[in-house]
């Protein structure tokens, strides 16, 4: 599930990730002394849920997305933010923005360091990095897909899949954005635990875990259409067999930072 496929329905089941993005917009405010005529960049923007925000606090306001169909989505909720097909692993600007945003974004990024080193250079002297990431996928979605190994067809699969998401600890992260040339000014890693139906928990999943657990280039072997009909079928029953009194219990981490140059 890629999110030109999920695009359509992103907004609806993104709930986790609009409520990180709800979180750092507010550390943004709270933490950065930037003017209402600030130039922002939001990294991987998605359906625009970020950018719309920051275009309610600041005058010029661009998003990128490498999903054509997300930034469609964006686009036709209006808003005032320009939005563009673009890569964010790398940027080629210099010294052009106030502030540059990446919510949900960097575990799908490789080479970090790169992409850390090309935001500094692209940002203004002063300028700011706010960043949002979760660690580690929810030990709950994990165990729903080893579930998978009960499967003789899928075990194979499983047994061969090698997770390509990019996730590292508060450390790691802090550690790569100084090494790029930032003075960090906020640091926190937050545990959430949420409760929600078995029918929400699904979404949330959608929304973010199926993306890499569903990369072809995590397989050593081509996914087939019997493997996806087995994945989403043992992922919906563990999520319900997880469930007690039709309550699913979530755990994860998200590190949430703001650097500047």
């Amino acid at each position: 599930m890629n999110f030109n496929d999920k695009a359509s329905i992103y907004d609806k089941i993104a709930s986790s990730q609009n409520e990180a993005a709800d979180i750092l917009y507010q550390e943004i405010i709270n933490t950065c002394a930037l003017v209402d005529t600030a130039n922002v960049l939001d990294l991987g923007c998605g359906t625009g849920y970020l950018s719309r925000k920051l275009s309610d606090e600041y005058s010029f306001v661009t998003g990128i997305d490498i999903s054509e169909e997300m930034l469609q989505q964006a686009s036709d909720q209006g808003g005032n933010v320009d939005y563009a097909l673009r890569d964010a692993a790398e940027l080629n600007e210099h010294l052009e923005y106030d502030l540059i945003t990446a919510n949900s974004l960097t575990y799908y990024i490789s080479d970090l360091p790169t992409a850390f080193k090309s935001y500094y250079n692209a940002l203004k002297p002063g300028g700011y990095f706010a960043l949002q990431s979760q660690t580690a996928l929810s030990p709950q979605f994990v165990r729903a897909f080893h579930s998978l190994k009960k499967n003789a067809i899928a075990k194979p699969f499983i047994d061969g899949f090698k997770l390509l998401a990019n996730m590292q600890c508060q450390q790691k992260l802090s550690e790569y954005i100084q090494v790029a040339g930032f003075r960090l000014i906020l640091e926190k890693t937050r545990h959430f635990r949420t409760r929600c139906t078995p029918e929400k928990a699904l979404d949330i999943f959608k929304a973010g875990t199926a993306t890499p657990l569903l990369n072809p280039k995590g397989y050593d072997r081509k996914l087939t259409s019997e493997y996806k009909k087995l994945f989403w079928q043992y992922i919906q029953e563990s999520i319900e067999s997880q469930s007690i009194d039709n309550q699913f219990t979530l755990e994860f981490s998200r590190v949430f930072i703001i650097a500047v140059k």
